[in-house]
Order: C-alpha cells, then sequence, then structure tokens
C-alpha cells in the first residue's frame, strides 16, 4: 500500500483521486447515520415518556375521581337517613331557642345518625345542615359550633345543592387553618318538598397525598392541579410555603388543558414540552377534571428526563468529531497532493503576468496536471511569439499617431485661420452690403427693384448670421470654461422679447410672457442668445396673426422655461437631430445656416442644463430649458 501510494498513486487522474475522496464522504455518511440513530432513539425516548406521563395523569385522574365518588356515595346515603328527614324540620322550627326540648332531641337523633361518618383529617372534617333560607342549624362538630346561625345564601354550593349533589371549589378555613371543599345536597321529607341542604366539608390532605405519591417516579417528577383561575388547587412539592390559591400557573399546559376541547376517544391530552410555574422546561402532559373544573398536570424536567439521550447525544458528538478529524487530516493530505502542482502553475502564471515569458513549469506527471503544465509551457511560447508582434505592431502605431496628431494639428490651424478669415475678411463685406441694400431699399420705390433688394438683404442677413454663428460654436467649442454671475433670467427673457418685438409685429405674433418675482441662476450672459434664439425660431416658424407663449416655472432646484409657438410642428424623428449643428429641417421659405439650436444645446449644456423639444397640444412646438438656480 505505501509503494502504491508513493510510486503510483498521484501519477493517476484526478477522477482516480476523486473516487478516493468518496471514501471519505463515506466516513462522513456513517457518522450523519450515527447521527440520525440518536435523533431516532431520542424521539422514540421521547415518545416513551410522553406516553409514561399521559398514563400517570390517567392514573392520578382515576385516583381522585375515585376519591369524590366515594364522598357522593356517602352524601347520597346521608339524604336517605330518616332521623335528617324527621328532625331537620325541628331543628329549624327552634333554631332560636336551643334548650327546647324538642331542639335538644331532635339534635341529639340527628348526632347519633351522623356518627357513621367519623370526622377524619383525610375524609370529612365536618358535616352541617342548612334550611331552605340558607342558615346554618346543625353543625356536626364542636370545633364549628360557632358558625351555627351563619348564612351560606352567599356561596354557590347552596345555590346549586338545592337541586342536586354538588361539589364546591376549594376555600381556606380558619378555623383548621387548612384547605377544604364543600359537597352540597338537597334534603326532602317523605313527600319530596324540599327542607334543607346537607353540606359534606372535605378536606384537601387526601388530595395533596395523591398529588404527592411519588412512588416508583422520578425525584423530578410532580403532579398538580390547577383551578380555570390559573391558581394551584394543591401544594407544590418544591415549595414549603403554601400555594394553594397563591401561585400563578399560566403555562403552555393550562392553556391548552382549559382551552383545547378533550376528545372523548382519547380523553388524555398528548404530552407537549414546555415551561412550568417555577420556570422550568419540563415534559408534560395534562387532564381536565370536569367534576371541579380544575386542570391536573403531570410533569417531569426535561433535563432529568432526558438525561439518557444528553449521554448519547455526547457520546454521537465524541464520533463525529473523532471522524471529522480523521477525514480533515485525510483531506489535507489530499489537498496538498492536488494544490502544491496547481500552486506552482499560479506562481507560474504571476511571473509571467510581470513579463517573465522565459519561465518554463517544471511539473512531470501522466495526469491531466501534468497536461495542463505541457499546455501551459506551450502558451509562454505563443505568449512572447504574440509579445514579440504586438512590439512591433506597437511601433509601427506609435509612427502612425504620431504623424495622424501633426496632421490634426495642421487641420485645427486651417480651421482656426479659415474662422478668422470668414470673421473679418468676409463678414466686413457682407456688412457692408447689407447695409447699402438696406440704404437703398429704403429709397427705392420701383416694385420689382425692391423685390431684387430684399432678397439680396436677407442673403446678407444670412450670411452675417452664419459666420456669427460659426464663430459662437467655435469658441464654445475650444473648452474655454465660462463664467457665471448672479442673473434674474425673468428680466433676461423680458429684454430678449423687446428685441424681437419688431419681428413678431410683421407677422402680426403676439407674445406673451408671465414674469412675476424675482427667477435668480447662476448663468452667463450668454443666456440671452440662448432665449433670443429660440424667440426668433418661433416667430420664424408660427403663422401669422397667432401667439408665442413664454413661461418660467420652478422645478425643484432648476427653473424650467418653456416657449410655445404654433407652427408647423417637428417630427419625432427629427426632434433630437435638430439640436446637431448644419443639421436643419427646412419648412417653407424659412431658410438658416441650421447653427441656432446647435449653440443654444452648447451654452444649456456648460450651465449643466438640458434643451428638449415636445409637440404643443394646441399645434406647433415647445421648446424647453432647464437651468440649476445654484
Amino acid at each position: 500500500m505505501k509503494v502504491l501510494f508513493k510510486f503510483k498513486f498521484f501519477n493517476k487522474s484526478i477522477r482516480t483521486k476523486m473516487l478516493f475522496l468518496f471514501l471519505i464522504t463515506y466516513i462522513l455518511s456513517i457518522a450523519i447515520v450515527g447521527y440520525l440513530g440518536y435523533y431516532n432513539a431520542r424521539n422514540a425516548l421521547q415518545d416513551e415518556i410522553f406516553n409514561e406521563l399521559s398514563g400517570i395523569a390517567v392514573l392520578k385522574e382515576r385516583d381522585i375521581e375515585d376519591f369524590f365518588a366515594n364522598r357522593k356515595k356517602d352524601v347520597k346515603v346521608a339524604q336517605q337517613f330518616k332521623s335528617i328527614q324527621t328532625y331537620l324540620p325541628i331543628l329549624i322550627k327552634h333554631k332560636k331557642n336551643k334548650t327546647n326540648p324538642e331542639y335538644i332531641n331532635a339534635k341529639n337523633q340527628i348526632d347519633y345518625q351522623l356518627n357513621a361518618f367519623q370526622p377524619t383529617d383525610d375524609v370529612y372534617r365536618e358535616i352541617e345542615l342548612i334550611d331552605p333560607t340558607g342558615e346554618i342549624v346543625y353543625v356536626s362538630s364542636l370545633v364549628h359550633q360557632g358558625e351555627v346561625g351563619l348564612m351560606m345564601t352567599d356561596r354557590i354550593e347552596f345555590r346549586e345543592g338545592k337541586n342536586r349533589i354538588y361539589m364546591g371549589d376549594i376555600f381556606y378555613d380558619e378555623i383548621y387553618g387548612d384547605f377544604e371543599i364543600y359537597m352540597a345536597a338537597p334534603i326532602k321529607d317523605s313527600g319530596g318538598n324540599f327542607i334543607g341542604e346537607i353540606f359534606f366539608e372535605t378536606p384537601m390532605v387526601k388530595i395533596n397525598t395523591l398529588m404527592h405519591d411519588m412512588t416508583g417516579l422520578s425525584e423530578t417528577f410532580e403532579t398538580y392541579l390547577v383551578g380555570r383561575d390559573m391558581l394551584m388547587r394543591s401544594q407544590s412539592r418544591y415549595f414549603e410555603d403554601n400555594t394553594i390559591l397563591k401561585t400563578w400557573v399560566n403555562t403552555e399546559g393550562t392553556d391548552d388543558c382549559f382551552n383545547k376541547p378533550t376528545r372523548e376517544e382519547s380523553p388524555v391530552q398528548h404530552a407537549t414540552i414546555y415551561k412550568n410555574y417555577r420556570g422550568t422546561r419540563v415534559i408534560g402532559s395534562y387532564k381536565l377534571l370536569k367534576e371541579v373544573d380544575w386542570c391536573l398536570l403531570a410533569e417531569i424536567d426535561e433535563t432529568k428526563a432526558f438525561a439518557q439521550i444528553n449521554t448519547l447525544k455526547m457520546m454521537t458528538l465524541t464520533i463525529l468529531g473523532i471522524a471529522s478529524i480523521l477525514s480533515a487530516i485525510i483531506a489535507l493530505y489530499l489537498a496538498s497532493a492536488i494544490i502544491d502542482p496547481i500552486e506552482e502553475l499560479v506562481n507560474g502564471t504571476e511571473k509571467i503576468g510581470k513579463g517573465d515569458l522565459d519561465y518554463k513549469i517544471m511539473i512531470k506527471r501522466d495526469d491531466e496536471i501534468g497536461r495542463l503544465s505541457d499546455s501551459f509551457n506551450q502558451m509562454t511560447e505563443d505568449l512572447k511569439r504574440s509579445k514579440e508582434k504586438i512590439e512591433e505592431y506597437s511601433r509601427n502605431l506609435e509612427q502612425k499617431v504620431d504623424d495622424r496628431t501633426r496632421e490634426l494639428k495642421r487641420s485645427n490651424k486651417l480651421k482656426d485661420l479659415f474662422i478668422d478669415i470668414i470673421r473679418h475678411d468676409i463678414l466686413n463685406p457682407a456688412g457692408v452690403a447689407r447695409n447699402l441694400s438696406q440704404m437703398i431699399l429704403e429709397n427705392e420705390e420701383h416694385p420689382k427693384k425692391k423685390e431684387i433688394l430684399q432678397v439680396i438683404y436677407r442673403s446678407n442677413e444670412s450670411i452675417i448670421e452664419m459666420i456669427g454663428n460659426a464663430s459662437d460654436l467655435q469658441t464654445l467649442e475650444s473648452g474655454e470654461k465660462l463664467e457665471f454671475e448672479d442673473i434674474d433670467i425673468g428680466i433676461v427673457l423680458k429684454k430678449s422679447v423687446r428685441e424681437v418685438v419688431r419681428l413678431a409685429d410683421a407677422k402680426n405674433i403676439e407674445i406673451k410672457l408671465a414674469t412675476h418675482g424675482e427667477f435668480k441662476a447662476m448663468a452667463n450672459p450668454l443666456i440671452h442668445d440662448v432665449f433670443l434664439n429660440l424667440l426668433t425660431n418661433a416667430i420664424k416658424y408660427s403663422p401669422e396673426k397667432s401667439v408665442v407663449d413664454v413661461r418660467i416655472m420652478e422645478e425643484g432646484s432648476n427653473w424650467k422655461i418653456s416657449v410655445a409657438d404654433n407652427g408647423e410642428g417637428i417630427d419625432n424623428k427629427d426632434k433630437e437631430a435638430i439640436f446637431d449643428r448644419f443639421n436643419r429641417i427646412h419648412k417653407g421659405a424659412v431658410k438658416g445656416s441650421g447653427l441656432g439650436l446647435a449653440i443654444v444645446k452648447k451654452i444649456i449644456e456648460l450651465h449643466n442644463g438640458r434643451v428638449w423639444v415636445e409637440d404643443n397640444s394646441d399645434g406647433g412646438s415647445i421648446f424647453f430649458v432647464t437651468l440649476p438656480k445654484d
């Protein structure tokens, strides 16, 4: 085996190595199976504990039901005593005169009859007879003789005991210093007429004894009783101080016991895990005692109940830990065998990445990594040849870039020279020609000559406009930064409107401008050219006797200016193109250089704003401009 690992294993394919790793997976699978075994064992033990708790709850329930059933039998026997049926009316008749011989004789007869129920600390403390008005007229024990004459009308036992045998809730007897229960029943004469009630006072000693009987059970096992008011009806075995009617038990167990319906076919509810009244996690089962409306709970501490499970858990964890350590050792050994050559490849990649194309990876193996090493070395040779070709191409490219740069510099110089020529050598003669044609036009009366002069004048105007726009655009695109100042764009708009009034009047066009208040913005005076251009275009492309509507609106941190006309409008496909230089949509007889809106766009972009056009719902177009306030 040692020879196999040393000389053959690591020369095999990666597939073979992965098969070996599957062996490790198999070991881990055994660990997983072990865990599942632990999990199933835990569930089985838990079910066993649940069943045991449910069984104990049933046994305790039967003990309590038997105790109360025997007390009911005694009550039924006492109901039929002839002496009580005969002498109770006499006691009631002479209850105000207890020295009356008839009263004394009647009491003695009843005492003799009730001697059958000897008072004990775990069955009966005393027996009382109540007249129909609720007054106690007889008490069997000397201790409670002082209660004769007291009224019982406020007790539910008296109200319910008129018609049936009724078992009341627990109460504290101050004379005996203990907790007791009243069992009440009606007394009827031979004719079936109600003549009073009999009360049996039963101590809780027997009930507590039944609850605390832990014979054959764990020391953390406890059974106790809780009323619907969530107070204990039996003494806790964990506290020396009294817990009856004092200790609050509002747990998941009591909540389910009183609120979930009990199925007839399974009267004991399934056990659950919850925190009990001591704040300890327990496994508990419960049963509702319908006779007294109490909840019987049987509980055991979860830690104690699952002690065996915890031991099994520690053993399972120990096995898993050992298996994990062994798997880690084997995995590290295998990883080293696989990763070391890969790291050699990475180191070679880093060296080649730094430019050492003469580096060779020295891995001589017959598996995929060996073939990868050979391919890597071949790739390095190819990269070396490619690098030499690229370096040669780079040298040629640098020469071409230098030549092209010189050509561009020469082209830019020629462009600047051309702009200077048209700005000075062409603009001046064009201005002179325009002024002369205007002077002649003002004095010419011949219609045909006047029409020719007007054509000459407009042509010169177009030349001057085109030269000015080209010059402005060249200045804006030169890269020089604009200087901004605090400007009221409302005032700038008003000034621009005044400058185009004559042009608008010539076509009977009304310009509407609503500016109220201040419209401060940080802008360059070139913003005036933007508004003037938009207004001039709106007038040019609007029909006679129409309206150009100019508005300023606040839009967050920007001012939004709109110029609306009633012209022919702009097709959707042209709405972006009109802002490109030398791109103009010719309409009718209106001519232009196509640079005006390109200048507008450039100026607005230098202000970090936007310009666009939309359709006017009343016909025509609306040009929008946004300018930052700051």
